[in-house]
């Protein structure tokens, strides 16, 4: 697999590229993982309303080629499960899954079945997917790496203290 990446620092990059092979690993043959590229942007301001997004380069019936966007503005942790989320996309177009139609109307064909353009982006089973493997592969990750309990990495531990005002708010 040839991976790249853009914009963020080099010690993020790395990082990025070591997680990039690990999603790759947990989620495709070795054989389809070793035949992709993958070119990561990190983008100040991604222009659209989530923290990332991926799309295939190439036109094939299973592409190989791939670009991850990923919101630069965004602290560490998060780009890292961004990047997991995108990743089970690109599993999904690599696999054949997933494709985007534009023929004979915009349509995403995800195994085997057509959903509009207009399909909400909540209930698609794509991002259902998405979402749902993210904190596994992130987690499995992180305890790979010996990240555990690292708190750059690892947010499972943090305490979350709830604030005066959620107090007030429950108290009604």
């Amino acid at each position: 697999m040839q991976i790249y990446t853009k914009g963020s620092t080099r010690k993020t990059q790395k990082i990025v590229k070591d997680l990039t092979r690990f999603c790759a690993e947990m989620l495709m043959s070795k054989r389809l993982a070793d035949g992709l590229l993958i070119r990561i942007e990190f983008i100040k301001d991604l222009d659209n309303q989530y923290d990332g997004d991926c799309e295939y380069v190439d036109e094939e019936s299973r592409p190989k080629e791939f670009l991850i966007r990923v919101n630069n503005s965004l602290k560490l942790s998060k780009k890292l499960r961004t990047i997991c989320h995108e990743m089970v996309h690109v599993k999904q177009y690599a696999t054949g899954e997933m494709k985007y139609m534009s023929r004979p109307a915009r349509f995403t064909k995800f195994q085997g079945t057509l959903y509009p353009d207009e399909f909400d982006y909540w209930d698609s089973p794509w991002e259902i997917e998405a979402f749902g493997r993210e904190p596994g592969l992130y987690t499995r990750w992180i305890d790979s790496r010996g990240h555990t309990k690292n708190i750059i990495f690892d947010t499972r531990h943090v305490d979350d203290d709830i604030t005066s005002e959620e107090i007030e708010y429950i108290k009604g």
